[in-house]
């Protein structure tokens, strides 16, 4: 006695259904009430044969996978995703609830498939033909690439991808190092933290930061509150770009190679008023600011070195303290005091106004005196510092 083989089950690719581009122009909810989509080539479903499928969701687009019975059962999970926040009216959130739900499927004799939900929806598909081969996968972005590199905010992209540039991109840099720490500057204030990296996956955590008041119209605020935000990170072309939280981004370019001591990618100004600053033990000698003009005491330590490595170490009376420094090109300088002692100096030290006077450094210059001078930011005052002999 012989048996007869099992017929073979009918699969999605054997029914018509993979391969092909899917649009969807809207769906009538159980009570048959019909909502339509204004641009359904913005919504779209491309089931392939191996269980998988990719879709559009207006701004977003993604990934995950189905199982398709021989008596027509269809069930999608949708996996991986971007999370942009679509403008306003999208429907983005109603398409996935509606694949959430497929649990069935038809075909007309046009290839047009039918999907039903379990609470007695339906959508009839589009089928505009076969689907593009999808592109090859981009290679992943080598640790490198991000690494020691200054990135110079140029735009902030909403939702919309609509870019809002940035006037002065060399004032709003961030720099990630390959210790797991990132510096940056923002206008007139500097700082750094640590990151944490999986893949294109990217936090910033918080670290020290000069409070500096800056300009009116200062972004500075509006750059460093972003790094709390950032949730990943992907290349364009020599470009980066720091998806944040809320679906927006930060478009920054590559300035050029990191150096502690220029962080927006540029050197110290030529010419006799700016004098190489490292290699020399600076006294602070003077300040003067809108209210007062004083010659600093001379029983009293304060002194500043600015090291080839781009690290400073300072003396205010009492205590020790170390940081960073950077030379910007338009002829300032940002120094970021990280670490002090913290001793008790006697009354009337100077010792916490140096520290705080030189996280708010700005403009300076070394004159013909070879006197080196130090605007602080915000009109905040003039120190001036005498080499020692």
């Amino acid at each position: 006695m012989t048996h007869a083989e099992p017929a073979e089950q009918p699969t999605a690719e054997s029914a018509g259904l993979t391969g092909v581009t899917l649009q969807w122009p809207g769906f009538s909810d159980a009570g048959g009430n019909l909502v339509e989509v204004d641009n359904p080539e913005n919504y779209t479903l491309v089931l392939l044969p191996d269980g998988t499928f990719t879709f559009s969701a207006d701004c977003n687009v993604g990934t995950g996978t189905y199982s398709y019975d021989a008596d027509g059962a269809l069930t999608l999970a949708p996996g991986a995703m971007t999370r942009m926040a679509c403008p306003a009216g999208s429907q983005a959130d109603a398409f996935l609830s509606f694949l959430n739900d497929a649990s069935g499927v038809t075909l007309d004799d046009e290839g047009n498939p039918t999907v039903t939900t379990a609470d007695g929806g339906s959508a009839t598909f589009v089928n505009i033909g076969p689907a593009e081969a999808p592109a090859a996968e981009p290679p992943a972005a080598q640790e490198g690439e991000l690494l020691n590199t200054v990135w110079q905010w140029t735009a902030h992209v909403d939702a919309s991808a609509t870019a809002t540039a940035v006037e002065n991109p060399e004032r709003y840099t961030l720099a990630f190092l390959d210790d797991g720490s990132y510096a940056f500057v923002a206008d007139c204030n500097s700082g750094s933290g640590s990151y944490a990296r999986d893949g294109e996956t990217l936090t910033l955590l918080p670290g020290a930061m000069t409070l500096a008041a800056c300009e009116a119209g200062s972004l500075s605020d509006e750059f460093v509150g972003t790094f709390e935000q950032v949730a990943g990170y992907a290349f364009e072309g020599d470009g980066l770009l720091l998806r944040l939280a809320d679906g927006t981004a930060l478009a920054l370019d590559n300035g050029g190679p990191f150096d502690a001591t220029a962080t927006g990618g540029a050197t110290a100004p030529e010419g006799g008023n700016a004098a190489p600053l490292a290699g020399v033990t600076w006294r602070w000698a003077t300040f003067r600011d809108a209210k007062q003009d004083y010659v600093v005491p001379a029983t009293a330590d304060y002194t500043l070195v600015f090291n080839d490595d781009g690290t400073v170490n300072v003396v205010a009376d009492c205590n020790n303290g170390n940081g960073t420094y950077t030379v910007n090109s338009d002829a300032t300088l940002t120094i970021v005091v990280r670490a002090t002692t913290d001793a008790a100096c006697p009354p009337g030290s100077l010792s916490d106004s140096f520290i705080e006077y030189l996280n708010q450094a700005g403009p300076f210059a070394v004159g013909d005196d070879g006197l080196l001078t130090i605007e602080l930011m915000a009109d905040g005052g003039t120190m001036t510092f005498a080499p020692e002999e």
